[in-house]
């Protein structure tokens, strides 16, 4: 345990990443093989789709109150989506950020993307306004404009591959049992049916379980944190376990979180409600195994689960070129 404890990088000043454009929502349906890494093909098949009108702009003010473009939707690679009739908006995104939701990356696979880019990938940060004649579109319409964009501005060349790398398998701690915040989604929940606006919200019902469903969602956090202990938590209700394996790898940035992909290996059939509760110590800024988070016996005692190391098959991108912002 001790030895893969220490892969962990601090969460500390980090936790506000896993809130994406102002809603806790992580992702939604990611995919429901064993490795989000592994379902992102449907991404590249979607016809070459551009924007009617873009500005893309260097941004170095940061976010100010003045910023006349804001961020309109969630950028991870979730399908939670609320329209926007044409109108897409972003402020003080890196280049990573935007190659990731344009190609619907997992945690692993940006984490794979950081490592393996130019520098002003990671630090050059951009406006974009942008528009499409297309009212309806979806998100994923607009991931393959922004491939375009991309493209275009960036003379950005991607190609996907398969390659073996380190992994971790997610087991039951003991064969056949849930942890006590580990559940069989119930076949007669309704909660789910239809669009009801309480699945808007990050809040508990009164099972204990999140209200929206088929998403990993922060969790409003009933205790304050110590002097010396911070806490967070995330849940999900009516979920796949490999949405909750692919959780535990850094959704969204690849910045938090485990540093390889979580494969799903529990044998658990059907979907699964869960909560689980984080500590992490935040005075020591070095990563040891006293200083990283309590993760392992966190995830044995509330959701009955470990991680095993392993070697397996993942689906990466591989940046051919990229240049520096093209002006508008």
């Amino acid at each position: 345990m001790e030895a893969w404890r220490e892969r962990f990088r601090p969460l500390k000043a980090r936790l506000s990443r896993f809130i994406v454009g102002g809603t806790a929502i992580l992702f939604l349906g990611l995919m429901s093989g064993a490795s989000g890494a592994r379902a992102q093909a449907a991404s590249t098949a979607v016809p070459k789709q551009e924007f009617d009108v873009a500005s893309v702009r260097l941004n170095k003010d940061g976010v100010t109150p003045q910023s006349p473009v804001f961020t309109n939707m969630d950028l991870d690679p979730g399908d939670l989506f609320v329209p926007t009739h044409g109108v897409f908006a972003l402020r003080n995104k890196s280049l990573r950020t935007l190659i990731a939701f344009a190609y619907k990356m997992s945690g692993d696979q940006q984490n794979f993307l950081k490592q393996n880019v130019p520098d002003f990938v990671l630090s050059e940060r951009f406006d974009i306004q942008a528009r499409s004649l297309n009212k309806d579109a979806t998100k994923d319409d607009y991931r393959a404009m922004m491939r375009s964009l991309l493209e275009e501005r960036f003379r950005l060349k991607v190609h996907n591959e398969t390659r073996e790398a380190k992994v971790y398998d997610l087991l039951l701690a003991s064969p056949g049992k849930l942890g006590r915040t580990l559940r069989l989604h119930p076949v007669d929940d309704k909660t789910c049916d239809g669009s009801d606006s309480k699945q808007q919200s990050s809040k508990l019902m009164p099972d204990g379980y999140p209200a929206i469903c088929g998403a990993i969602s922060e969790l409003p956090w009933g205790g304050k944190p110590t002097e010396t202990r911070y806490s967070m938590g995330l849940g999900g209700r009516n979920v796949p376990v490999s949405l909750l394996a692919a959780a535990l790898t850094a959704p969204y940035t690849g910045d938090t979180g485990l540093d390889h992909a979580v494969i799903d290996t529990t044998g658990i059939a059907g979907n699964v409600d869960f909560t689980l509760r984080l500590g992490y110590d935040e005075i020591e800024s070095t990563n040891t195994p006293d200083t990283a988070p309590l993760f392992a016996q966190e995830l044995r005692d509330q959701l009955g689960m470990k991680l095993k190391a392993d070697k397996g098959t993942i689906n990466v991108y591989v940046v051919d070129h990229v240049e520096h912002l093209i002006e508008n």
